[in-house]
């Protein structure tokens, strides 16, 4: 396996697979002093959280099970998330057409679909049966309107309604359109999951490589908790690991277990740090099963693995910038659902506003928080951020990150796990090939397309030349890099620099190559 270095001249936070790049390499974090995280009194929401969190406040998910003619047999057209929004903007403004309309509509054709299809399959079904179906496919549209009607009729009675809490942009059809473009589909939700498993199949490949033969060192992937003699659990472990890093033992001695590995994509740092206690538990290891007794250490290291640095506020690697975005997303979200907790009275009123720009969408929401819980929403967010970076100081806590962040790479942060597939139009076999392109290139602009490892479809990045070039001394020094590309010309040999790589003629390897198979490096 050959050990080239992604180009930085690209400056791209991307993972090429191995038959283009190799080896992604992981840049530890070092503990730092940070400016604090400050959770403001003044907060923003997506419409779709403002959404769901009143869809609680009204006490509606206690109603759930009454309105299963419509959420369990609308999933059939409709997400559960879009019947949600179609459902509450309905109650809002007691009109049909343009909000549980549609959904009704298409949950009507797709029952009597469904019949025709049984009767064809079994066409010598008694006649008794299919008259019996064919009254069932009757009933589903009147059904799931009287569940609606009947829900809406309990909101709106009683000398304290619920329904008057409602927002009155909850009954506006353009901001319910504008609400439904904010779920996601389940081809989000599939590239998501392949973004993490990428995540996971490229720490893995690391941590094999870096502890396989050293001091006695083994990396075991996605260990599941099982039960022990004395506790089911180890307090404060989670039933799935990502993986660990484990000390085989001496003798009669058990394995140790020195760190626990969690592979994060997103930013979900905040609040899923695990504290263990000494003592002793049983691992299953992977699909195969395979049962792992380990010995508990205290202070046991908890390596974290991002996927990515977030774009914003905090200079260079420091601990806020990666820590922001989890622990204001997790305290917005829990300081808006004790705002307006279930079936309690709303302690402020929700404002449509036009959406800042890093929003999805024309509008927000802006609420004005209790003082009270955002002063303990900060007290938790300080003592958070004071506690990682006492972690890290100890060595109990390391954070790894892998990407080359730059300004001129700005909006690509989150690409990996693609696979090259043209570099200005042209196919190309290796690394080598791949830096001599990008070298020689003279346009303006530097276009990949990439394919995805799962699922149809590819993401085209485009990147300014001159801006790449100009700023490949500074990412250099950043990362320690020695030269922008490091390559070997026929798979032999130590990596070098391009410009000291004879090229190799199409068609021509050397006779002491082997068997490799084409652009293996």
């Amino acid at each position: 396996m050959r050990r080239a270095r992604v180009l930085p001249l690209l400056l791209l936070p991307l993972r090429y697979y191995q038959t283009v790049v190799g080896m992604p390499r992981f840049q530890q974090l070092e503990p730092q002093s940070s400016t604090r995280i400050v959770v403001e009194a003044r907060c923003f929401f997506a419409l779709l959280d403002a959404w769901r969190v009143l869809w609680d406040h009204l006490n509606l998910g206690l109603q759930e099970s009454d309105l299963a003619p419509y959420l369990v047999q609308g999933q059939s057209v409709a997400s559960r998330g879009e019947l949600k929004l179609r459902a509450l903007s309905y109650f809002a403004s007691g009109q049909e057409e343009d909000t549980v309309g549609p959904v009704l509509a298409l949950l009507d054709v797709e029952a009597r679909r469904k019949l025709e299809n049984l009767l064809e399959e079994h066409p010598k079904m008694p006649p008794h049966r299919q008259d019996f179906l064919r009254t069932q496919t009757e009933e589903v549209l009147p059904r799931a309107r009287a569940a609606l009607q009947n829900a809406s009729d309990a909101l709106r009675s009683g000398s304290a309604a619920r329904w008057a809490t409602l927002p009155s942009w909850t009954a506006n059809v353009q901001v319910l359109q504008a609400a439904l473009k904010q779920i996601e589909t389940p081809e989000m939700a599939e590239m998501g999951a392949s973004q993490g498993r990428g995540q996971e199949e490229d720490v893995g490949h690391w941590l094999t490589e870096v502890t396989g033969g050293k001091n006695h060192l083994k990396f075991y992937r996605n260990l599941q908790v099982g039960a022990s003699k004395k506790k089911e659990v180890p307090q404060g472990v989670k039933a799935e690991l990502d993986g660990a890093i484990v000390a085989e033992g001496e003798g009669d001695e058990l394995p140790q277990l020195q760190a626990i590995v969690e592979c994060k994509w997103g930013l979900s740092m905040y609040g899923d740090l695990q504290k263990m206690e000494s003592g002793e538990a049983q691992f299953q290891v992977g699909r195969s099963g395979k049962s792992l007794k380990l010995q508990l250490p205290k202070g046991l290291e908890v390596k974290y693995f991002m996927g990515h640095l977030p774009d914003g506020e905090g200079e260079g690697d420091s601990l806020d910038r990666l820590l922001r975005p989890s622990a204001l997303r997790q305290e917005k979200g829990r300081l808006l659902s004790s705002t307006f907790s279930p079936g309690c009275a709303a302690r402020a009123s929700m404002e449509l506003v036009e959406a800042p720009k890093d929003f999805q969408g024309p509008w927000a929401v802006l609420v004005e928080l209790p003082e009270d819980e955002v002063a303990r929403a900060q007290a938790r967010v300080d003592a958070f951020l004071q506690d990682v970076l006492q972690r890290m100081e100890r060595g109990t806590l390391s954070i790894y990150v892998r990407v080359l962040a730059h300004p001129c790479n700005l909006g690509y942060h989150n690409l990996s796990n693609l696979i090259l597939s043209r570099f200005a139009g042209q196919q190309l076999k290796n690394l080598a090939e791949l830096a001599r392109a990008v070298s020689r290139c003279e346009e303006e602009q530097l276009v990949f397309h990439f394919q995805r490892p799962h699922g149809d479809g590819g993401e085209l990045v485009v990147l300014d030349r001159h801006e790449a070039h100009d700023a490949e001394a500074e990412i250099l020094a950043q990362h320690l890099i020695g030269a922008p590309c490091m390559v070997r010309c026929d798979g032999q040999g130590e990596p070098r620099p391009l410009d000291e790589v004879p090229e190799v003629p199409v068609g021509q390897v050397r006779e002491d190559a082997g068997n490799r198979s084409e652009g293996q490096w």
